[in-house]
């Protein structure tokens, strides 16, 4: 008996350090776990890690699981978008395919800086789902099975603090550990006069009753919202419904301990982007490049050039030649405002500016042009060029008047004395006088 109660001793003091272990660390949950997509296609990888600080951040990385933050994706207007952005204590990041290519298919991780990796999968295909197909070892024929892709390091859970984790899938412990099902699981885009259901339901144990939150404040049915069971219905949401809604439940673990689960959903509307298509600046001078994002959930606004983030530039304190400000333009806009210091010729080029609303991106392309300090000058010492040749033919032209005018006045003269002194114009003179 003794021996039984040593036992249990042991074993609950080891079931508490893991579970005291769980609570430090990063969980996170790619969705979907599989991308596939036809070629020319777009489609997008959510990564959504809890145990995370504002500061933390995120990348991702194709077909290397331990790279660092200097070998990550980077972002590519033509053809990848990444992002994220820290909310009620989740750091979500997108990975967005603009221009799906054979290239692009493999295993996509996304990191973070305090946290392990967590991935999924893309593939590329030339239309049509993509299967693989293998042969019989007759060699006949050829049977096709579908591919179910589920990663090692991501359990289809995210917990909260209070949460074990159990995060080894090949041991059956994935399958174990209690958690939240969510439906629908991914982010949801808010339609006009649509509603959106969500249900949650809890897997491998006995709960209470779901609790519905939007942002930490608990829903009623009621107005907007209708609670049925395990499903809460959003109808015809707006920007006032927009934002992240969680459902909660309280499970008994096995060594009957109290565990909150917790499970994040978030509806956005689409992104509206203001921005001109080019603007002209002269170099040496600061240009400035604007852009205005309207959604809600309020968006965040990132920059790029030529794969190039401006934005983390900037946040790594280096702003001796870009520079960023923002603020709120009405209640759901965000202005940013990309300064370019000292601009020269190296600085034209097309920006992107890209804006996440956790549910959806989109962006704008802005081209920057850069003329040369004496292109204002030329166009003015064109002018005087024309006035000094105009000037001249003209003083030219009065020159050759002046000096024809004179040889005229000559010649007059020349000829009035002639005729003075000629003889026979005296005699026909004299004969005039006589007849």
């Amino acid at each position: 008996m003794s021996s039984f109660k040593t036992n249990s001793g042991f074993w609950i003091t080891i079931i508490s350090i893991c579970v005291t272990v769980s609570q430090s660390q990063i969980v996170c949950v790619i969705e979907p776990l599989k991308l596939e997509l036809d070629t020319g296609s777009s489609g997008m990888l959510t990564c959504s890690c809890q145990g995370t600080t504002a500061t933390d951040e995120m990348w991702w990385c194709q077909d290397n699981q331990e790279c660092d933050k200097q070998a990550a994706i980077e972002a590519d207007p033509a053809n990848f978008l990444t992002s994220s952005a820290f909310n009620n204590g989740l750091l979500v990041g997108v990975l967005t395919v603009l221009d799906a290519q054979s290239r692009h298919s493999g295993l996509y991780y996304c990191k973070t800086k305090d946290g392990g990796s967590f991935d999924a999968s893309i593939q590329v295909s030339d239309g049509g789902v993509y299967k693989p197909v293998n042969e019989t070892e007759g060699g006949g024929e050829e049977v096709i099975k579908e591919v179910v892709v589920m990663s090692s390091k991501n359990p289809e859970i995210i917990a909260s603090e209070k949460t074990p984790v159990t995060t080894d899938a090949k041991s059956g412990g994935l399958h174990q550990a209690p958690y939240i099902q969510m439906t629908p699981s991914e982010n949801q885009v808010i339609t006009t006069n649509e509603d959106i259901e969500v249900e949650c339901s809890v897997i491998n144990a006995e709960a209470t009753d779901i609790t519905w939150y939007k942002e930490k404040e608990q829903l009623h049915t009621g107005g907007s919202y209708e609670i049925y069971g395990n499903t809460l219905t959003v109808k015809s949401p707006g920007s006032d419904q927009a934002g992240t809604y969680s459902c909660q439940a309280i499970v008994q673990n096995k060594n009957e301990s109290a565990l909150q689960l917790e499970r994040f959903i978030t509806l956005g509307e689409p992104i509206t982007i203001k921005a001109t298509e080019s603007v002209k600046y002269t170099e040496g001078e600061i240009a400035r490049v604007v852009c205005i994002a309207t959604s809600s959930p309020l968006p965040t606004v990132s920059w790029f050039l030529d794969g190039l983030n401006i934005t983390n530039v900037i946040a790594q304190g280096n702003t001796s030649h870009y520079q960023e400000v923002g603020r709120e333009d009405g209640p759901h806009g965000w202005k940013s405002t990309l300064r370019v210091l000292d601009l020269s010729f190296a600085d034209a080029g097309l920006y992107n500016c890209s804006a996440f609303n956790g549910v959806v991106h989109e962006y704008r392309t802005i081209d920057l042009k850069v003329q040369d300090r004496m292109a204002a000058v030329w166009p003015f010492l064109g002018i005087v060029g024309e006035c000094t040749f105009l000037i001249i033919v003209i003083l030219i032209h009065e020159k050759c008047t002046e000096e024809n005018y004179e040889e005229d006045e000559y010649n007059e003269e020349t000829i009035k004395i002639n005729k003075k002194h000629d003889p026979i114009n005296d005699k026909n003179d004299v004969r005039d006088r006589e007849n």
